[in-house]
């Protein structure tokens, strides 16, 4: 069975916070057997201004006290219709940010050779040798890590909590926190 939500809004990137917050507020006056048990919303600022600007940027810390004064509005809003006390808030994030450099790049094309497919760069890189080539591509990696980490995609699932898939190469590189892996020079988008 497929379920749908009753309410729902489609995002729109440019719809104020505000308008996204009186949006739920007004669900949330609905009488108690029509209105929404579980809402989520999604405010883009420091995922914004981190891609762009950088993790330690004054731009994601002014984006850091947007976001906290949207909180806050939530909170004030929640308290003024008497369900703050009932209402459990759940702030997530889509994942963090560190500092890169082309400093500490790993050019991991330098260390296999041209027919060995990779896919996908900078922290997680996905690698597809040739058919047989598994093994000897793996040892290969494994003897040169230096800033990053090989792993066979069958120990991934356990490590990382991956699920099985044949989207997921026989061999997952990982780069360490702050370096990059790379089959070119980066760009300046890649950089942030």
């Amino acid at each position: 069975v497929k379920r749908q939500p009753n309410y729902f809004e489609k995002y729109n990137h440019n719809l104020p916070y505000d308008k996204r917050i009186e949006g739920v507020l007004n669900w949330l006056q609905l009488p108690f057997s029509e209105r929404p048990k579980i809402i989520a919303m999604y405010f883009d600022a420091t995922d914004s201004k981190g891609h762009r600007f950088g993790p330690n940027s004054k731009e994601l810390n002014s984006a850091i006290q947007q976001l906290d004064s949207v909180i806050g509005k939530i909170v004030s809003g929640l308290e003024k219709l008497n369900l703050l006390s009932k209402t459990n808030i759940i702030i997530t994030a889509d994942h963090g940010m560190t500092e890169l450099s082309t400093e500490r790049i790993v050019k991991i094309n330098e260390l296999v050779s041209a027919e060995t497919f990779i896919e996908w760069s900078e922290p997680i890189m996905f690698v597809w040798p040739l058919e047989g080539k598994v093994e000897e591509v793996y040892s290969l990696l494994k003897s040169k890590e230096s800033h990053f980490k090989t792993f066979k995609s069958i120990d991934m699932i356990s490590e990382f909590n991956f699920g099985k898939s044949n989207l997921l190469s026989p061999i997952i590189l990982v780069a360490d926190l702050g370096w990059m892996l790379s089959t070119h020079e980066p760009t300046e988008r890649e950089l942030q």
